[in-house]
């Protein structure tokens, strides 16, 4: 039997050790907490699902709260090469909705081809729809035909 890595471990003793108030905090602060608590994502047979965070996931998360942490208010950019059906693209596109929900942000998705940067951007409208998180921060209409939020949020 395999021992569970240590990222893992972490992640599962935290959400255990907190409340519900501790919770949400967290999930506000967390990429990875909100995405596994908060959202509900499709998975390959278009059913939505309630994801759990991997090893790839809760690091680039780890990255992120950590930078948060030693530099407030410095501009993260993380590059991420990946085999394919990682979730790497999923939870990038989560950590770029979960700062977007958290303070006015810019962003843009580029990927492989038009088609498929249009489709990841679609997919923000559906993290909005199912995300349980009480951000206050609802989906606008924008001008321009970005994706835009309450707050100021933009992404193309």
């Amino acid at each position: 039997m395999s021992q569970e890595p240590e990222i893992v471990t972490r992640y599962r003793d935290l959400l255990a050790s907190l409340n519900e108030e501790e919770l949400t905090a967290q999930a506000y602060n967390s990429p990875a907490v909100h995405f596994g608590l908060c959202m509900e994502i499709k998975d390959k047979n278009g059913r939505y699902i309630r994801p759990i965070p991997n090893v790839l996931q809760l690091r680039v998360s780890e990255v992120i709260e950590t930078c948060r942490a030693r530099c407030p208010g410095l501009r993260v950019r993380i590059i991420g090469v990946k085999p394919r059906r990682s979730g790497l693209s999923t939870f990038s596109l989560h950590c770029g909705y979960h700062e977007a929900m958290r303070r006015p942000i810019e962003g843009i998705t580029i990927a492989d081809c038009a088609k498929n940067s249009a489709m990841l951007t679609e997919r923000l409208a559906d993290y909005s729809a199912h995300d349980a998180f009480p951000w206050k921060n609802p989906l606008v209409r924008d001008v321009d035909g970005a994706k835009a939020w309450a707050n100021g949020s933009k992404w193309e």
